[in-house]
């Protein structure tokens, strides 16, 4: 009895919670998150080996299931809209904090090669690639 209580509990869960998630099926929008997943993880991984746990980091720092990294990385057809949302958040916060590291980097160039920096034409290149990359605009 008390088994078919608990499985009873269990399926009116699951209705309820399937019946308030908004499934994507669009396959440009599945597309699109895929491409985010996959740069995510790409920056995330340390080095061979370590994709499972870079998943999980990214879990961890975005709250990203991991099961859907892995999926829109191996298989994509359907997705959550929240997790989208998410997916679409965590890559915006990564690219913006990758420019910062890329400013913060050449503000120590720089610094470390002084007077001639502003005749280096390294600087300038790295410097008009800084003013030209601007985070991405992600229209919805």
């Amino acid at each position: 009895m008390r088994k078919k209580f608990l499985q009873n509990c269990k399926n009116l869960l699951q209705e309820r919670y399937v019946s308030d998630v908004v499934y994507c099926s669009d396959k440009e929008l599945i597309g699109r998150a895929a491409e985010w997943a996959r740069s995510l993880i790409q920056r995330e991984v340390r080095g061979p080996g370590d994709l499972p746990r870079a998943m999980k980091r990214l879990e961890r720092r975005y709250d990203l299931p991991e099961r859907t990294l892995w999926n829109l990385r191996y298989r994509p057809n359907k997705l959550i809209a929240s997790v989208y949302l998410r997916l679409q958040a965590a890559y915006e916060a990564e690219t913006k904090r990758q420019i910062e590291m890329l400013k913060h980097e050449l503000e120590l160039t720089k610094a470390a090669t002084g007077e001639d920096a502003t005749t280096s034409s390294a600087i300038r290149a790295a410097e008009a690639l800084v003013a030209s990359v601007a985070p991405p605009e992600i229209s919805e």
